[in-house]
């Protein structure tokens, strides 16, 4: 088994990285507006509680335990 290491191989050029923009399908948008629906609910039904509002709310997106 061979084994190189960068400072070893000086021929192999620097990547080439391209952007390419794929438009959404029709279902695809659908799901995209689902998921954002789902994430303002969230946001919103949480940042009621009285108790813990917010990014307090153990059930909130924003809270650091659901990262």
């Amino acid at each position: 088994m061979l084994r190189h290491v960068k400072a070893d191989v000086t021929s192999i050029p620097p990547p080439i990285f391209i952007t390419t923009v794929v438009d959404p399908t029709p279902v695809e948008f659908r799901i995209y507006n689902g998921v954002v629906g789902v994430v303002r609910g969230n946001l919103i039904v949480t940042k009621w509680d009285p108790d813990f509002p917010g990014p307090l709310h153990k059930d909130s997106l924003l809270n650091p335990d659901n990262r």
